[in-house]
């Protein structure tokens, strides 16, 4: 967490909150749907209509696709 609050400092990043990992990827999910839901008080971010999880081992996933995939979440 400490590391990765320094990277966001550093490049100045913002509206990006943490969640703790988990012990499996599905707990970090988990971990990271909570923290959404929840009202923090250090959570730079309002509460989502649609969340989308990238597994981030296909890092180079195109803008457009993810427009679609919230666009038809949003219609069903």
């Amino acid at each position: 967490m400490e590391a990765m609050r320094n990277i966001i400092q550093r490049y100045g990043h913002k509206r990006i909150s943490l969640a703790e990992a988990g012990a499996t990827r599905h707990r970090s999910i988990f971990n990271g749907l909570k923290a959404l839901a929840e009202d923090q008080p250090d959570c730079k971010l309002t509460k989502p209509e649609v969340v989308i999880i990238h597994d981030a081992v296909r890092p180079f996933v195109e803008e457009d696709i993810l427009l679609r995939v919230v666009i038809a979440a949003k219609e069903h």
